[in-house]
């Protein structure tokens, strides 16, 4: 049997990590300017380029990289870095989701336990009125 030392008032403390999680992702949104990945191309004779990820990430800026005219020779470069924004918006949407399942998961572990130590407390006191009324009796 588990039993928590501490009784919790319902929803208090997930108030409080819903507001801290708040204001991290409030506090992210200032720093939406830099890109989390920074891009580096070498001469144009080179076919390599270099991509060089920081972690952790910053929130990416709403707005595509722009669309020049498609008789441009930089064009491919354009539509790479705009892919590759959009993929970084996607994964920053899924980072998202996966932090509001974790906390799904984190509330629903902490309501069965508040209810398995309230269904624990209760068999423990009709055990007790059992005994009473049994050494009551006899």
């Amino acid at each position: 049997m588990y039993i928590s030392c501490c009784r919790r008032e319902p929803g208090s403390t997930w108030l409080s990590i819903g507001l801290l999680l708040l204001g991290w992702f409030l506090a992210g949104i200032g720093h939406a300017s830099e890109s989390p990945i920074r891009v580096e191309t070498l001469s144009s004779d080179s076919v390599e380029r270099q991509i060089t990820e920081e972690f952790p990430t910053a929130p990416i800026a709403d707005e595509p990289a722009p669309i020049v005219d498609e008789e441009s020779p930089s064009r491919p470069n354009m539509e790479n870095q705009y892919q590759l924004q959009i993929l970084q918006q996607e994964v920053m949407t899924l980072r998202g989701q996966i932090e509001e399942l974790r906390y799904e998961v984190q509330r629903g572990k902490a309501i069965q336990e508040d209810r398995y130590l309230e269904l624990d407390r209760r068999l423990q006191g009709l055990g007790e009125v059992e005994a009473s009324q049994a050494s009551g009796e006899g």
